[in-house]
């Protein structure tokens, strides 16, 4: 914590700001008792290396040389092994029973021989170094290397720790323990603050609250803050320099929060340094909700009129729609009037064809029947015509066929009675035939001539049908 206050100090000094006093945080006389000259660490040291040192002459020592110094207390109750330290937090009562043999760190030898000699090889390769460093330290020529204890260990490992700690940005977590009895769910009020002192935490806030936790730029101050002057306080503040306009600004923005005593800058909520200006608690947070309420202000403003803008906007959008919409029912209406008168029109029109076609239909009928009447008249009369045409060409054809039937008949009685003559011929032939077939006599020949003019009469009238 002391190298934050150090910090805060040197920015304090180079801004050139008056600071409060830093005495109260500064435990200097502390650690030249635990590490001075002559210090407890040094002391325990010593009775650690001295031949039959014990914890009482270790406390008798400290209080003899440290005797008149205001961190070391002395009480009369304490014991031989007891004293305490005026810490930064507060007093602390020690009881120093075996820190010397804490204190030495040595381990025997012997143990370390019996770890040398272990089966894993890790823990003997350690030890086998452990030991060869401490024989080379026994067999060295002049002054024996004195044995390091647990103190300078530390010391070593906290200087080290410092020197990382210095170039780097530290921060700190505190570990609070709510109750003795680390019961869940309980918190022991006074044991948290006891802790939260020790911690220098309280110190740490009250010397917040006199500093000036809060700083900015001038430029980032007018920035921010101007819009919060009036136009009478913008032209007072023309022709001045950066740091008097910040100034003059801060001055009227914050009269409420100032506390003037004896003309000093510690009084005011403000201090202005070289390149920033310092704000103490609260100042800030003043001035931003001063801010954010003209903000909040003139937003309500914008919009106030952004949503006339819109509101217009949308009225106009749904003005142009109602009339589309209006457009389009009354072209639907129309639609539907026209739809409907042409219907109409379509229906007279259909009614008059109607009657006119009906008119027609009769007409046409009339002159169909009137066609028909005519059509079957002349048919009578052409039928009657054809029926004695037909009963002429009737005789006429009967008498023609009874005149060819008559001249075939009469050819083929001829021809009947030829062939019932040539019947008779044959029948006649072949009685001779036999005859002579059965006499065993030869067919004489006139017998054969008839024979043989039988036959070309059967071929003429074969080739004549």
């Amino acid at each position: 914590m002391l190298d934050n206050f150090r910090e805060v100090q040197e920015e304090y000094e180079a801004e050139g700001i008056e600071i409060f006093d830093f005495k109260i945080v500064d435990n200097s006389d502390v650690l030249d008792l635990m590490e001075g000259r002559l210090g407890l660490i040094i002391s325990l040291n010593e009775e650690c290396v001295r031949p039959k040192g014990n914890d009482e002459s270790y406390v008798y020592k400290i209080k003899i040389v440290h005797k008149e110094h205001d961190r070391l207390v002395d009480e009369k109750l304490h014991r031989r092994t007891e004293f305490g330290v005026k810490h930064f937090a507060g007093p602390v009562k020690y009881d120093s029973t075996k820190f010397v043999e804490r204190n030495t760190d040595k381990l025997p030898d012997g143990l370390m021989y019996c770890a040398a000699k272990s089966t894993n090889p890790l823990i003997r390769e350690e030890f086998e170094r452990l030991i060869t460093v401490h024989e080379e330290s026994q067999s060295a020529k002049g002054r024996k290397k004195k044995h390091r204890t647990v103190l300078e260990k530390f010391r070593v490992q906290l200087k080290n720790l410092m020197a990382t700690m210095e170039g780097t940005s530290t921060r700190y977590i505190r570990c609070i323990k709510p109750n003795e009895t680390m019961t869940p769910k309980m918190t022991d009020h006074y044991h948290t603050m006891r802790q939260l002192e020790c911690a220098g935490l309280v110190t740490a806030i009250a010397i917040s609250r006199e500093s000036f936790p809060n700083r900015l730029g001038y430029n980032a101050i007018k920035e921010r803050f101007e819009c919060l002057m009036t136009d009478h306080d913008l032209k007072n503040m023309n022709g001045m320099d950066k740091k008097d306009t910040v100034n003059y600004m801060l001055a009227n923005l914050l009269p409420s929060m100032a506390d003037v005593h004896g003309g000093t800058n510690l009084s005011l909520p403000f201090a202005c340094g070289k390149t920033r200006v310092y704000f103490r608690t609260g100042a800030l947070e003043h001035l931003e909700t001063m801010r954010l309420d003209y903000y909040t202000k003139h937003t309500v403003v914008i919009q106030r009129w952004i949503r006339k803008i819109q509101a217009q906007a949308r009225f106009l959008r749904m003005k142009d729609a109602a009339i589309q919409m209006q457009t389009f029912a009354r072209c639907r209406i129309e639609l539907q009037r026209y739809r409907t008168q042409q219907g109409a029109v379509l229906s007279l029109q259909c009614w008059c064809r109607g009657i006119k076609a009906t008119e027609a239909v009769k007409e046409l009928r009339t002159i169909r029947a009137v066609t028909l009447i005519q059509a079957r008249y002349r048919a009578r009369t052409n039928k009657r015509g054809l029926a004695r045409f037909k009963r002429a060409a009737r005789l006429i054809q009967h008498a023609v066929r009874n005149r060819k039937k008559k001249t075939v008949m009469a050819a083929k009685l001829a021809v009947v009675v030829e062939e019932a003559r040539m019947d008779k011929q044959l029948t006649t032939l072949r009685d001779k035939v036999s005859a002579c077939s059965m006499s065993g006599r030869s067919v004489d020949e006139s017998t054969l001539l008839e024979i043989e003019s039988y036959v070309n009469v059967i071929v003429c009238t074969l080739a004549s049908v």
